[in-house]
């Protein structure tokens, strides 16, 4: 069976083990009856020698999480719509100047 998380795989038949690497070395993170015990023995070592903050979500090899514009781009959106708009405004007649 396949791991569906990062840095876990299948020993056997039914173990699953966890691994990261750290500073180009591979580290054993030991052996778990599920993939999501796992997955969060991934997490703690991923916080404790990578000091970033991880979700199991994160880690999951088939993630579709959902795209978050920034402020900044979804702004220029707004622009770019507000000036499509005014002009297709001017090209029907509904500006009041024409």
């Amino acid at each position: 069976m396949k791991s569906n998380y990062i840095g876990v795989h299948q020993w056997g038949e039914s173990a699953w083990v966890a691994r990261i690497k750290v500073k180009g070395k591979a580290l054993y993170l030991g052996s778990y009856y599920t993939q999501k015990d796992a997955a969060y023995a991934v997490k703690k070592a991923i916080l404790k020698y990578r000091g970033k903050i991880v979700s199991t979500w994160d880690l999951k090899k088939d993630k579709k999480t959902p795209y978050v514009q920034s402020h900044e781009r979804w702004n220029r959106t707004l622009e770019i719509r507000k000036d499509a708009e005014d002009y297709q405004r001017s090209l029907i007649g509904g500006d009041d100047n024409g």
